[in-house]
C-alpha cells in the first residue's frame, strides 16, 4: 500500500469552507485574508464559500468552532493544497447587499 504525503498539522494550508446561507458583513474581520463569496446553489440555496490560507490545524478548528457557535450549517471543508504566494492586497468580498 502506498503511503500518502500528508501535510503536518502545524503547516499552513489553503482551504475552502462551504457554509449554508449568507454570512453577515462582520465575518470579514473574523476570517482574516480569506475570500468570502456568496452564491446560489440549485440544491442548497444561498451558500457562502470562505477560501484562503489557514495557519494550521488549530486555526482551522477555531474557525470551524466559530461557524458552529454562530449556528451556521457547515456543508464542506476542502484542503486545496499548500498556500500560494501571499499578496499584500486587501481580500475581496462578494457578499453583496
Amino acid at each position: 500500500m502506498q503511503k500518502l504525503d500528508l501535510p503536518s498539522v502545524s503547516e499552513p494550508g489553503m482551504y475552502r469552507i462551504r457554509v449554508a446561507g449568507r454570512l453577515g458583513p462582520g465575518w470579514a474581520d473574523r476570517v482574516g485574508d480569506m475570500l468570502i463569496a456568496v452564491h446560489q446553489d440549485e440544491a442548497r440555496g444561498t451558500v457562502t464559500d470562505l477560501t484562503g490560507t489557514v495557519a494550521d490545524q488549530a486555526a482551522l478548528q477555531g474557525l470551524l468552532d466559530h461557524v458552529y457557535a454562530r449556528g451556521h450549517v457547515l456543508l464542506s471543508v476542502q484542503r486545496l493544497g499548500a498556500p500560494q504566494n501571499q499578496s499584500t492586497e486587501k481580500p475581496k468580498s462578494t457578499m453583496g447587499p
